[in-house]
């Protein structure tokens, strides 16, 4: 499903190294509580049934929304055990790109959902329908752009990343691939969000 011009212009704003930074920790601690930080590839929607969400395709009737996500810990329930945590992703997109939407709404779910306490438990509340709407306001604009950027840590984190460039290095440097194009292959995500995560860490002198 293709996503508009503008909803890429948000995606690819810039982010400071401080919120880089943090959407990029907040990703490595979710892949370390699952055990998944050293895996190439892995199975998105597993790690999100991991921390408790039911993942659905959906129809949205609009090609501008792609991924909601519905996170109610304590409604029905005493405790976050209770509750509600859902992800909704357009049934029409492939694999590339249905990882990215999981790993984007998660984003939203380490980054922007609201804690509260019920009883001796910690509870998170977080709704929302991501759509290209061209009045999002700039404080959304971030948060858009700050969930896209845990996404594309989640899905390559750094260390692998390293672990990639000398693999490429090695073996298909000489070749027609590019490293951006082995990257994509490699982690089964879009070039463009290989790209874009390259130039994070670079921008984190971690590359």
């Amino acid at each position: 499903m293709p996503v508009s011009d503008f909803w890429r212009d948000i995606m690819s704003m810039n982010l400071s190294k401080e919120q880089i930074q943090k959407a990029q920790d907040a990703a490595v601690a979710l892949l370390e509580r699952h055990g998944v930080s050293n895996r190439v590839a892995f199975d998105v929607q597993k790690l999100a049934e991991a921390e408790r969400f039911d993942v659905y395709d959906a129809d949205f009737g609009s090609p501008k929304t792609f991924g909601a996500v519905w996170i109610n810990d304590a409604e029905g329930a005493e405790g976050p055990e209770g509750g509600h945590r859902e992800i909704f992703v357009s049934a029409d997109l492939l694999s590339q790109k249905r990882r990215k939407v999981i790993a984007h709404e998660l984003g939203h779910y380490a980054l922007h959902s609201k804690k509260t306490s019920v009883g001796n438990d910690t509870c998170f509340e977080f709704n929302r329908i991501d759509k290209a709407v061209e009045n999002l306001p700039p404080e959304e604009q971030t948060r858009e752009a700050e969930a896209d950027c845990f996404a594309r840590a989640l899905l390559m984190p750094s260390v692998l990343l390293k672990n990639a460039w000398i693999v490429y290095d090695r073996d298909h440097s000489n070749g027609s691939m590019t490293f951006i194009d082995y990257v994509s292959w490699a982690f089964d995500v879009t070039r463009d969000d290989a790209k874009k995560r390259w130039n994070e860490c670079l921008t984190l002198s971690l590359a």
